[in-house]
């Protein structure tokens, strides 16, 4: 997701990589943090790729500041990204094998397996919808819809182990 994310900031305006990692933070608020290192070895790839160029750009009579700018192909791996959909479904889930693997095996207590994740998906609920509130609902608006997808999916969670509790009782 960098990647794309870097392309897509790119897409807005030339950025020195720096720039690039405090508009990715901006962006995604505090839910993501990317460090500088990630940016720069992202950028590098990109470069290697032919997607972005750097630029030396003068900040003063004796510094130069070394920026980057999207290519052609840049421009078209972005616009490719934005029409190729998602892949949401995993079914490689690390909950689901503790479930099967207590029930199957006996090896813990499923349903205090079941009890500690919904004790700390409620958590995590609680946390995510106290950090929502932290943002403003106009110029966070983008971050505020990622918080709130989030929750969602954690509702999901909650109903999912309901579903696994009441069909586990039932074979």
């Amino acid at each position: 997701m960098i990647k794309e994310a870097l392309l897509g900031l790119l897409a807005v305006q030339p950025l020195h990589g720096y720039d690039l990692k405090v508009s990715l933070d901006r962006t995604l608020g505090q839910t993501s943090k990317f460090n500088v290192g990630q940016v720069y070895t992202a950028l590098g790839k990109l470069e290697k790729d032919g997607l972005v160029e750097p630029e030396f750009v003068s900040r003063d009579e004796r510094s130069e500041m070394k920026v980057f700018h999207l290519t052609a192909a840049g421009r078209a791996e972005l616009n490719h990204w934005f029409q190729t959909p998602v892949e949401k479904v995993d079914l490689r889930d690390e909950l689901f094998m503790k479930l099967t693997l207590a029930r199957r095996a006996g090896l813990a207590d499923v349903a205090g397996l079941v009890r500690t994740q919904r004790l700390a998906t409620l958590q995590s609920i609680g946390d995510l919808t106290r950090l929502k509130e932290s943002y403003d609902p106009v110029q966070d608006l983008e971050v505020i819809l990622l918080i709130e997808g989030a929750i969602l999916h954690l509702e999901a969670d909650l109903q999912w182990l309901d579903l696994w509790v009441s069909r586990s009782r039932q074979g």
